[in-house]
């Protein structure tokens, strides 16, 4: 069996008429959705449209009208559709159920105030009513269902298989049997007893007319009543216990509800605290900015400021210049002059004649002629100039930070932008959400309550279990009892009549006998073959070195057996169960008579990053149609592209319209 195509129209977030096109390839599809973008929806409507079933926030079933789109709803459109086309083989069935208002109702306010209905066509010929409901239960039965649609509940209700006293794993093992085709062989065993049954009757019946046998005949009876009594009374605690497991579910609904009141507050508060941590860093950045741009006019006129520094310094080199030369042609005139007054010469210790002293006056008459000094101005200016030079020479030291007011202010703008972001759509889309869980009856205060309840289904649920188990004890005491009852009977009568009737029943025994058997061993083969498929997807996944095997109980529990003692791991944390759920979800895929799609809603919680992107590798395995509803964020999608991109077939993702309207796009 294979989907090839749903289409929702006005149901839950999707205002428009959305379609999901499986194509024709086998493989994973991927549709990524936030939050409240309308993955669990898209799981509804494959509950809705197949088993004419919605569930609200709280787990409720039937609750038709909490989903048509709140937009939609506004604008006067009261009703929602929802179709799936589906290939079986050679044949092909479109089925399409609607929401309508029942005849003289305007505006929907309770449940009753709507009704649904179905259309199914076989091949392109539409049915009636009756046959497309057959239809419908021969392709997949809602306790089928559960292992073909399913979200992260169901991998987390697997841990009761592992007590195989648990009246819940009882249940979920009665639903794998159905998968494995059990009951074909349950049923014919019930028909054979059955008529075993009434041959025994005829029997005993005969045997009463019989004086030797007459009173073995009669506690038959007696013990045949009291036998049917006992079941009756068995039947009436299997009821109730089905029931207290509905409430038990319904609770634990309740509690989940509660749950997620809480997560959203958190993540109300978390999205608050970010926005203020944003809020802040854009105060710190606008002071940062502000504090630049007070000495911006430093840096903005350094080229200026720079020219008149190369001005100055030119002027400041001429004039010193000047003033070497001046001092330094005096050093030589004070040297001659030594010479003339001291009459011997400084360097050779000559004695100089006067011929010579007045020539090297002349010589210092000449310098002197020559060398010109600087000026009074001339030195007021150099001064000047020196002190100008070192002011200007301060506002050089001061860097440019024209880029960095640029790349703050850019960075401001991302903030702002980020900060929009978060107000206008994730604080906008939680607080929605919060406020829909409150008018739907979420308190947080209520939870003790809830949790009482909870407490006291369990304990009555248990009291009903070993209930259930008494009746048992003596429903079997008594069946042995009217088997003895019955050969001592068949020993003591002469009358051939009821030695006939008597080979009759042992022949009809011998049959259930047979069929008993065969359910024995039929469900041992089955075990032993979802063992070794399940053990087979768990290694794919394994990253522990000491983990072998799984190894199977009576309800179809998994444990995980050590490589190094060969023990069973005692208790295993969350996301290991989930993991060797999923294994046994693929395992039991691989043995059931028909093969069929498999659509997961966030399974991946409580679940490690490595075992995640394991688990995500397995998914090719569990079946040849898969489609996967992940968070953003849940698996990391270059991974996945990366680890199963060949097994890909197309990706989609939720679209955000409004906080009450998605659309369903391809993802780019």
């Amino acid at each position: 069996m294979r989907f090839k195509k749903l289409t929702v129209a006005n149901f839950g977030p999707f205002k428009d008429t959305e379609v999901v096109d499986f194509t024709k390839a086998d493989g994973v599809s991927i549709i990524w959705g936030d939050n409240g973008r309308g993955k669990t929806s898209l799981l509804n409507a494959f509950n809705f449209v197949l088993f004419n079933i919605v569930r609200d926030r709280n787990g409720k079933i039937d609750n038709f009208i909490s989903y048509i789109n709140i937009e939609g709803f506004k604008e006067g459109n009261y009703t929602y559709r929802v179709s799936l086309d589906i290939a079986n083989g050679t044949e092909s069935y479109k089925v399409t159920r609607n929401l309508v208002l029942e005849h003289g109702v305007t505006v929907p306010q309770i449940n009753s105030d709507v009704r649904t209905t179905l259309s199914v066509s076989h091949n392109g010929i539409i049915v009636d009513k009756d046959t497309g409901e057959h239809i419908i239960m021969s392709l997949i039965t809602p306790e089928v269902s559960r292992f073909f649609l399913f979200d992260g509940e169901l991998l987390e209700e697997y841990e009761t298989l592992l007590d195989e006293n648990s009246p819940t794993g009882g249940s979920i093992k009665g639903a794998i049997e159905q998968i494995l085709g059990l009951p074909v062989l349950t049923y014919g065993f019930a028909d054979v007893k059955t008529a075993r049954d009434k041959i025994a009757t005829t029997a005993t019946r005969i045997a009463q007319n019989d004086a030797n046998t007459k009173i073995y005949a009669t506690s038959i009876v007696d013990y045949e009543a009291e036998k049917i009594k006992q079941e009756e009374d068995r039947d009436r605690l299997i009821r109730k216990r089905d029931d207290l497991l509905a409430k038990k579910k319904q609770i634990q609904a309740e509690i989940d509800s509660t749950q997620k009141l809480r997560d959203l507050v958190a993540r109300r508060t978390n999205i608050e605290t970010a926005i203020s941590g944003l809020e802040q860093q854009v105060v710190y950045l606008r002071a940062e900015v502000v504090e630049l741009l007070k000495g911006s006019w430093k840096w903005m006129f350094t080229p200026t400021v720079q020219e008149v520094v190369d001005e100055i310094d030119s002027d400041i080199s001429e004039l010193k210049e000047k003033e070497v030369v001046a001092s330094a042609q005096d050093k030589t005139i004070a040297y001659i002059q030594q010479a003339i007054d001291e009459v011997f010469c400084p360097v050779c210790d000559h004695e100089a004649t006067e011929a010579e002293k007045v020539k090297l006056q002349g010589k210092i008459d000449f310098i002197r002629n020559r060398t010109v000094g600087l000026t009074s101005d001339e030195k007021k200016k150099l001064g000047a100039d020196k002190s100008r030079l070192t002011a200007l020479r301060s506002y050089l030291g001061t860097q440019d930070r024209g880029e960095d007011v640029l790349r703050k202010c850019n960075t401001i703008n991302d903030l702002l932008v980020k900060i929009s972001d978060k107000q206008e759509h994730e604080l906008v889309d939680v607080k929605a959400e919060i406020k829909d869980l409150i008018e739907s009856g979420g308190n947080e205060d209520a939870v003790a309550q809830i949790m009482k309840r909870a407490e006291d289904c369990g304990r009555e649920l248990q009291i009903t279990e070993d209930g259930i188990k008494a009746e048992n004890a003596v429903i079997d005491d008594l069946a042995t009892k009217i088997e003895k009852t019955n050969r001592k009977l068949i020993q003591v009568s002469q009358n051939r009549d009821v030695k006939l009737a008597g080979k009759r029943k042992d022949f009809a025994s011998s049959v259930a006998s047979i069929f008993e058997q065969g359910i024995i061993t039929y469900r041992e083969k089955l075990r032993r073959n979802v063992e070794c498929d399940a053990t087979k997807i768990f290694q794919a996944m394994n990253t522990e070195d000491d983990y072998d095997r799984l190894e199977i109980n009576d309800n179809y529990g998994l444990a995980i057996v050590l490589k190094s003692s060969g023990e069973l791991v005692p208790k295993s944390s969350a996301g290991w169960i989930h993991m060797v759920a999923f294994a046994l979800i693929g395992a039991l895929h691989k043995n059931a008579p028909f093969e069929g799609p498999v659509i997961m809603d966030s399974p991946f919680n409580r679940m490690s990053t490595k075992n995640t992107a394991n688990m995500v590798k397995a998914l090719p395995l569990i079946s040849k149609q898969v489609l996967l509803l992940p968070l953003p964020g849940e698996i990391d999608d270059q991974r996945t592209r990366q680890d199963i991109g060949d097994s890909i077939i197309q990706e989609k993702e939720l679209i955000r319209i409004s906080a009450t309207h998605s659309k369903i796009k391809e993802l780019m």
